[in-house]
């Protein structure tokens, strides 16, 4: 069977290599989030409306989760910057984070993009539910 489930910096190196995609960071997170291949976020999100190579607007990726039956509940945390995630959210479940110009999926207790101990600004923190 294919493994659909990578890290982020593998996803990142699929979207540049069969995708030709950059800016690619929110269909990134919605494949680990929802656990997907990279091409199925990629392919539903270019359906909805994104541009290959260009960030994704938030109602995409609204639409996106709501495609794949989650959805996304607001939680309030402690963490401030993405390097103190790992000490506020729970070590399970799967979260959406939003800053400034970048969203990265926090999996298991574990930041899975490129700004992992970075001192990025958190602005939202979304846990990804499966909708019934």
């Amino acid at each position: 069977m294919k493994k659909t489930y990578k890290t982020g910096t593998e996803l990142y190196h699929v979207a540049q290599k069969h995708y030709k995609d950059s800016n690619c960071c929110a269909v990134v997170a919605i494949a680990i989030t929802c656990q997907v291949s990279f091409g199925k976020a990629f392919n539903l999100a270019k359906r909805l409306g994104r541009i290959t190579g260009k960030g994704t607007p938030w109602g995409i990726i609204t639409t996106s989760y709501e495609a794949l039956g989650y959805k996304l509940v607001r939680v309030e945390s402690g963490a401030k910057t993405v390097s103190t995630l790992g000490r506020h959210l729970p070590s399970s479940g799967r979260y959406l984070v939003h800053v400034r110009g970048h969203v990265l999926a926090f999996d298991d207790g574990v930041v899975k993009d490129w700004s992992e101990g970075r001192r990025h600004r958190i602005k939202d923190i979304y846990q990804v539910v499966k909708d019934n």
